[in-house]
């Protein structure tokens, strides 16, 4: 709504427009939020874990390249024929991936939490043949519809941030669970810190390939491919959780509750 090109306010405001909001809230962050405690003595290392933690990991990675895909993408897709959205159209198509995700949120934490996080890998996989869903959706694939409209668009998105939830709630614990440090503070800033590196990474991955599949194959054949992968990742995530090497010890778990 504050920009939208050469006929309203421009592309620059809205960059603008949120840089200040986040000067803003940076500003209120630091005079409300209290006094971080002392540091440990020792700097937590990223290298102690199991190689198990590959798998969250890279799903990690993956879900954050999964939302990046749409950065340069889906303006353009949905701009043009036969939808001709506006800018500010598909700024409220975004939204509905946010609101999406934000609704069910709570119940996956409160899910996550209730059981110990015995079943993160579950969801995790589940949220990512949901995201693949959207995918297709969007795309639409073949099976889907044949060709895109207003339905495939915005049940797309919605499935989409429904299972970017599903996805990325647990994935902290499901990392967490293969920490090899000695003690619980270090454990946990290791694994934030893996968790933001792994999610980094897909931030810049995915809009640089969803890019070059956009324009190597057309954005409906990206999609699609796109939905797809993420729907074996899923697979391959629950297959793959459920092996005994893949699960919290009960000595763990007992000590997390």
């Amino acid at each position: 709504a504050l920009g939208g090109g050469e006929h309203r306010a421009g592309y620059t405001l809205p960059f603008v427009a949120l840089g200040l909001a986040e000067l803003v809230f940076g500003a209120v962050n630091a005079a409300v939020l209290p006094t971080l405690p002392s540091p440990p003595d020792q700097k937590p290392s990223m290298r102690r874990f199991r190689i198990h933690v590959l798998l969250p990991f890279l799903t990690s990675c993956a879900m954050s390249a999964a939302l990046g895909v749409l950065n340069p993408t889906l303006q353009p897709f949905l701009g043009a024929a036969p939808l001709h959205y506006s800018v500010t159209l598909v700024g409220f198509v975004f939204a509905a991936a946010c609101v999406a995700y934000t609704l069910p949120a709570p119940v996956v934490g409160w899910v996550n939490d209730t059981t110990g996080s015995r079943y993160e890998s579950l969801l995790v996989g589940l949220g990512c043949m949901l995201t693949g869903l959207g995918y297709l959706i969007m795309a639409p694939a073949p099976w889907v519809a044949g060709q895109e409209d207003n339905l495939t668009a915005w049940l797309g998105i919605c499935v989409l941030g429904f299972g970017v939830c599903f996805a990325v709630i647990p994935t902290y614990d499901f990392m967490r669970r293969f920490a090899l440090h000695d003690d619980d503070m270090n454990r946990s800033n290791s694994t934030s810190a893996l968790y933001n590196v792994s999610f980094s990474l897909g931030g810049f991955f995915g809009p640089t390939v969803g890019g070059a599949m956009t324009k190597a194959m057309g954005t409906s054949n990206a999609f699609e491919w796109i939905g797809y992968g993420l729907g074996v990742l899923g697979v391959v995530v629950v297959v793959l959780g459920s092996l005994p090497a893949f699960r919290r010890p009960l000595e763990a778990l007992a000590s997390d509750q």
